[in-house]
């Protein structure tokens, strides 16, 4: 990905006297998604996709566009090139932006963070040996992503990393299921095997009956006493205090749990 990048960034981020920058947008992935029902695989893709947005900037004004790579780089440059050529002549047909402002730094950055990920094969293997006898509803994705930005200063930016996303549930019956997740850049199966079990755990406390609680709220509007007042009027605030007043009312509601 990085050399690739790299090539497309010489050949579009040029000096030109009829703009003032050029500046390359480039993002790719190459992912692979996973889909499970019933424990079973439901859908297994993977999808290979990148893409480059050019910018031409001149004086106060900006254009720009955002097109789709076949990963071809030769191919790719040429489609680049073109759309170039489109914006610089459609940039004196752009009007002004009051509120454009440029760096004029150069900063460099780079990452990349290589991790270790598990292949389709790895995954549907632990989900079929630790989901099993379970209805096991999950969805996968995970794989390396990219992005880079450069100019016809000689600024370049890099930014690369390899992740997963594992999200998934146990269901039981009617709305009762136990939501999991396992994420992050190195795979462990016994990270995922520890989060399945901790997941079936849960789930057969939703298999106990249904227990209902009464919870019982009072209300009343607060009256208070001063010094010398009259018996009727302590009476009174007593009685509120009670419940046995119109002032003050009890209501009481029901909810269900699982103990």
């Amino acid at each position: 990905m990085r050399k690739d990048f790299e090539q497309l960034a010489g050949a579009v981020c040029i000096e030109d006297a009829a703009v003032d920058r050029t500046m390359l947008h480039w993002a790719a992935e190459s992912t692979d998604f996973i889909r499970f029902n019933h424990g079973q695989v439901r859908q297994a893709t993977h999808v290979e996709q990148r893409y480059g947005t050019v910018t031409v900037a001149k004086g106060a004004r900006q254009t720009s566009s955002r097109v789709s790579l076949s990963g071809n780089v030769e191919a790719d440059t040429k489609t680049l090139l073109a759309e170039r050529a489109l914006l610089v002549a459609e940039l004196p047909h752009v009007p002004e932006d009051p509120y454009l402002l440029l760096p004029d730094d150069i900063n460099h950055t780079e990452r990349d963070a290589p991790g270790r990920l598990p292949n389709s094969r790895a995954v549907i293997d632990a989900v079929a040996k630790h989901a099993k006898e379970t209805d096991f509803v999950g969805f996968y994705a995970g794989g390396p992503m990219a992005r880079g930005f450069a100019d016809s200063r000689g600024q370049r930016n890099w930014h690369r990393v390899e992740s997963f996303q594992f999200d998934w549930c146990l269901y039981r019956s009617g709305d009762k299921a136990v939501k999991s997740s396992y994420a992050g850049t190195m795979w462990e199966e016994a990270s995922f095997a520890a989060r399945m079990s901790a997941a079936r755990e849960q789930l057969a406390l939703l298999g106990r009956p249904v227990k209902t609680f009464v919870i019982a709220v009072e209300r009343s509007r607060a009256i208070t006493c001063t010094p010398g007042c009259s018996w009727s009027h302590w009476a009174k605030v007593s009685a509120v205090r009670s419940g046995r007043s119109a002032t003050g009312w009890r209501r009481s509601r029901s909810i269900s749990t699982v103990p």
